[in-house]
Order: C-alpha cells, then sequence, then structure tokens
C-alpha cells in the first residue's frame, strides 16, 4: 500500500532511425495540484483508498499498490491545479482486476464544480474502457484549472495519473519541431517558460509554438497587429516602443543627434513614425547616432526600425552612456547582425548610442525609427507614471512593470514593494527583530527598534536593553541614589538594596535618613515593600511612613524602623507584611 507521494523520473523515450531522434521530456502537472473525490472507500480491514493515492505512483494498474475509489450515485474524482494550464493530454491507469467499473467515464475540464459550466474532454460511449487500462486522452479545450473524473452509479477507480506538459522533440537533417502537449496558461516552449506574446488577447498562446490563440490586441500599434504573434505592423502609437509596441519609449521626441554634426536631420529617428527615414552612406569610424533621455533612465528594449534599402547586415552596435559625445566610458549592450526584433537589455544611462558597421561600395543603412523602451529612474507602470517606493534598496530601483523592489527593502520595511512598514512588535532587516519587552509603550520605531516612548523603569539606552548604571535608578535611569552605600539602590525605586544600607541609614539622623529616598515622589508603602520583596526576601522590614515637606520637596522619612532576621518563606513574608 503506498503511503507517501513518489514523484515520477523523467521518462526519455529515444528512437533512432536514419535522419530523426524523437526524444519526450515530461512533466506531470497533476504533482502541482491537490486532489479531492465525492466520497472514499473503506474495505473491511479498514484501509481506506483515498484520492491521493492516484497521484503517488507508482504508475501501474495494481490494486495493491494503491488506487482511488470513490462510490456513490455520482460519484467523481478531482484534480484542482493552482493556476490555469492548457491541458492537451490526460493518461490514465485503472485498476486491472475491475476495470469494467470506468466503463461510460467522462473528463471534464472545468474552473469551477463538476457540477457547474465543464467542458467535456472524453466520454467512453461504447463502455469499453475495460478493454484499454493504460488510457491516453487527447483534449482541445479552454485552459482549465480542475480535472474532473466523472460517473454513475458506479466507481470511480483511478491507480494513477498523469497530465502532462509532453514536449515531443523531432530533429531531422534540417529542421528540429517542437511539440508541448500542455503549458501554465500564458507561458509555451520547450519547457513552459516563454511568455506568451504580450499582444496575445488574455495572454493565451499554443504550447507548441506561442502564436495567440484568440487573436492580438492592437491596442498600441498604429495600424494593427498580426493575428498569430501579436507583432504590431505599421509602427507604433505615439509614445510607444517595442515590437508589440507595449513599452514606454524613453526616446520619443527626445534630443537626437548624428556625428558628424550636419549630415541629416537627426530628429526623424525620434519621431516617432518609421515613415520618415535618414539614410546613410560611406560613413566613417566616429560616424553615431545619440540619443539622449530627459532624465537618467533604466532602459530595458532597444527596437531599431530600418527601412527596405538597408543593405549592411552585420557589425551594428549599441552603447548606453552617460557621457556626451564619447563612446569611451560607453557600456555595450549589443554587437551583431541587423535585428528586426526587439533587443533586450538592462542599464542605467542618460544617453543611447547607434554605431552602424562600415561601409563600402554600395552599401547603405536606411534608420527610420529607434525606440528605446524603459523608465525614468525610480519610475514604474504602463506609462511611468508611478514612483518606486523610497525604502527599495539599489537607490530606489523596482521592475517597471509591476513596481516590485528588484533588490530588497531597507531596514523596517517589507511587501514586494516595500511599502509596508513592520508591525508593532518588530523593526529591523526583513522585520526579523522583535522590539524590547522593556519599551515604555509600543510600538518601538521598525527601522531601529529605538523606544520612542521611552523605557520602562529600570531600563536604558536606544533600545532599553541595558539595566540602570550603579548610582541611577527609575524612569529612564534619571534619578540618582543619594545616601545609600556606594550609591547602591534598587534601579526601579531607589530604595536602599541591602541591610547594610538600611542599617546605616537608621544610624544617621532625620536629615540623612530622608535622603535614603524611593525614586518616585509620593510613593506608597506598598512599592517599599516590593523593593524589600524583589532584594531582601530573607528579612522582614517594619516601616511607619510619615510624609514631610522639607526643603521644598516631599519625600517619605523612614521612622522608627525595626530589622529582624527572620526565616521565612516568601508566602509568609507577604502574609506577614
Amino acid at each position: 500500500m503506498k503511503m507517501t507521494s513518489k514523484l515520477q523520473p523523467h521518462v526519455f523515450s529515444i528512437i533512432i532511425a536514419t535522419l530523426f531522434v524523437s526524444v519526450t521530456a515530461q512533466m506531470n502537472l497533476a504533482l502541482h495540484g491537490t486532489v479531492a473525490q465525492e466520497t472514499t472507500y473503506k474495505d473491511a480491514a479498514g484501509n481506506s483508498y483515498t484520492a491521493d493515492l492516484a497521484i503517488e505512483g507508482p504508475a501501474n494498474n495494481n490494486w495493491d499498490d494503491g488506487c482511488s475509489s470513490a462510490g456513490k450515485t455520482k460519484p467523481w474524482w478531482g484534480l484542482f491545479l493552482p493556476k490555469l494550464a492548457y491541458i492537451t493530454n490526460v493518461k490514465s491507469y485503472y485498476r486491472n482486476d475491475a476495470p469494467n467499473r470506468m466503463n461510460d467515464f467522462r473528463l471534464y475540464l472545468a474552473n469551477g464544480s463538476v457540477h457547474g459550466t465543464a467542458e467535456l474532454c472524453y466520454r467512453d460511449w461504447d463502455k469499453k474502457a475495460y478493454l484499454t487500462l493504460n488510457q491516453s486522452i487527447d483534449c482541445n479545450n479552454s485552459p482549465t484549472k480542475n480535472v474532473y473524473f466523472f460517473n454513475r452509479n458506479t466507481f470511480v477507480e483511478l491507480c494513477y495519473i498523469e497530465i502532462y506538459v509532453n514536449i515531443d522533440i523531432i530533429k531531422g537533417a534540417c529542421i528540429t519541431l517542437y511539440f508541448p502537449k500542455g503549458c501554465w496558461k500564458g507561458f509555451w516552449g520547450e519547457n513552459c517558460t516563454e511568455p506568451c506574446p504580450p499582444n496575445c488577447i488574455d495572454q493565451h498562446c499554443y504550447p507548441a509554438n506561442g502564436s495567440c490563440i484568440w487573436g492580438c490586441d492592437p491596442n498600441n500599434c498604429l495600424k494593427s497587429c498580426f493575428i498569430s504573434t501579436g507583432v504590431c505592423f505599421g509602427g507604433c502609437v505615439l509614445g510607444r516602443a517595442g515590437q508589440y509596441c507595449n513599452k514606454y519609449n524613453l526616446a520619443y521626441n527626445g534630443t537626437a543627434k548624428i556625428f558628424p554634426v550636419g549630415q541629416n536631420n537627426a530628429s526623424l529617428s525620434v519621431d516617432g513614425l518609421i515613415s520618415s527615414c535618414n539614410s546613410f552612406s560611406s560613413i566613417g569610424t566616429s560616424s553615431h547616432l545619440q540619443v539622449k533621455f530627459g532624465s537618467l533612465s533604466v532602459i530595458t528594449t532597444v527596437h531599431i526600425v530600418f527601412g527596405d534599402k538597408t543593405t549592411a547586415d552585420d557589425g551594428h552596435k549599441v552603447y548606453c552612456s552617460n557621457t556626451t559625445d564619447t563612446l569611451n566610458d560607453g557600456t555595450l549592450l549589443y554587437n551583431g547582425q541587423r535585428s528586426d526584433t526587439d533587443i533586450n537589455v538592462f542599464n542605467v544611462c542618460i544617453y543611447v548610442i547607434y554605431v552602424p558597421p562600415m561601409l563600402s561600395g554600395g552599401s547603405i543603412i536606411e534608420l527610420c525609427e529607434i525606440e528605446i523602451g524603459g523608465c525614468p529612474y525610480r519610475k514604474y507602470g504602463e506609462n511611468c507614471q508611478h514612483f518606486c517606493s523610497e525604502h527599495c534598496l539599489g537607490k530606489g530601483q523596482c521592475d517597471l512593470v509591476s513596481g516590485s523592489c528588484l533588490l530588497g527593502c531597507s531596514d523596517g520595511w517589507i511587501g514586494d514593494k516595500c511599502d509596508k512598514a513592520c508591525n508593532a512588535s518588530s523593526f529591523g532587516n526583513q522585520c526579523l527583530r522583535n522590539c524590547s519587552p522593556n519599551c515604555l509603550s509600543p510600538p518601538c520605531n521598525h527601522v531601529t527598534g529605538e523606544c520612542d516612548g521611552g523605557c520602562k523603569r529600570r531600563w536604558e539606552r536606544l533600545n532599553c536593553t541595558d539595566k540602570c548604571s550603579q548610582g541611577t535608578f527609575g524612569w529612564n535611569c534619571s534619578e540618582k541614589c543619594d545616601g545609600c552605600i556606594e550609591d547602591s539602590c534598587d534601579h526601579i525605586l531607589g530604595s536602599a538594596k541591602t541591610l547594610m544600607d538600611v542599617n546605616q541609614a537608621m544610624s544617621m539622623d532625620n536629615t540623612a535618613i530622608r535622603h535614603v529616598q524611593i525614586g518616585i515622589l509620593g510613593q506608597t508603602v506598598q512599592n517599599i515593600v516590593t523593593a524589600v520583596k524583589v532584594h531582601a526576601i530573607d528579612f522582614l522590614v517594619n516601616v511607619q511612613p510619615k510624609a514631610a515637606k522639607e526643603d521644598g520637596m516631599v519625600s517619605h522619612v523612614i521612622k522608627n524602623a525595626r530589622m529582624d532576621i527572620l526565616d521565612l518563606t516568601v508566602k509568609d513574608y507577604v502574609q506577614h507584611v
């Protein structure tokens, strides 16, 4: 009987032929979700055949190895994924000693209950499920989060379920083809890690090639977009950048110069229109196009639109610089062939410089537009309209889309955007440190841990973590111990800490006794008793207080005090007092 989950190893099937090799890489989505079933069958021995047995493995048909079993009028077994996925293939293993119980079952894909709106992927109309113990079912449905096996008046019993993101890789003499069988919504590719084109409607694309399923959104395109790829044609609306026109264009209406100065009208390269171009020929080694932003900016994309007359294909370079008119200190962002797609980069600078290749003969470069996707430093959003949190580390850098801090938060702040202060009981880096329990009134400062309201009696320093030093007592250790031997007094109340202190005080005149202060004006006798209990539990002190006003201050004069050494427990002492 299976007791714990066992991850199935990656399966590689290699078929060697004259020209082709087929490899199947697999990721079982069933292992990334939770499972449940309508009811759970329990046998006479008390063994329960729970829903999770269908995803634990091993992948076989043996009832004794553990299979899920649900039986009722309308039994079902369900898998619930954490997010939407394109499921194109489901493989199920039925028990070999009673396969007929799965006859006439239905396989549904849904985003809610099996009894709600669901899409039918498969039904065993001929009631022949018993003939195929290991059944592979192809689906062509909308993205889903829930997978249901459903039946009526019988059982749903599954020994193992595989919902694979399979990628069949066919390698031939001239071509490599990828055929994924399912990916999480919004992704495609060999390992389902490539994001769908940003212009695909609702981020739906085919797992095999990334093409848009429901077409593209041309909202930022000047004319429209290609339905399958989402790439804009005809250029972008003013102020947008990139092949999908989904970036804020830092270069739009910026300051552009072509060096040597005076060759062409450089502003045509940043006017937002791909219909106006600059043509270059016989370019010297120092020639380049410089685009200046209004301020220091974070750039993530460079998109250059070349005209049809461009013949030079190699040697194009792009630099990022913070000084004018020079390439010497610039950072090389790109060096390669002419690219008609986005060049993805990441840098912070004020200038972007395009250096064309050396031209010879009849070669020509026709540059119609240079688009720079990004945002001014410490801004984010579709139009860079939001400010990054000032609490982001790395001088306030954040993700240009979400605003999440890229390098974490400064002390005292948490959250993706570092916009949440620590709660009342914590402070510091990632709010991992606890405020001192000696703060007079919480919360402490969420950045430094300082007790803003001061310290409780007996404690001092910034975080109230040190006891009063010798000779001081009271609130924030601001009172002085006068009249005590060696300035040693209770750090809370200021009363004598030892029998020696009291005996010494008893031998003094009333003027000296007056200076055996208890620290807090107007303090009651009970506080004196409390101090004695803390520091002299084995001593009994009978105190008769007398309030007197001397020298303009109120103090307690200890008079007629009699001390006896008694062998008392704490309980007896308290009762005696």
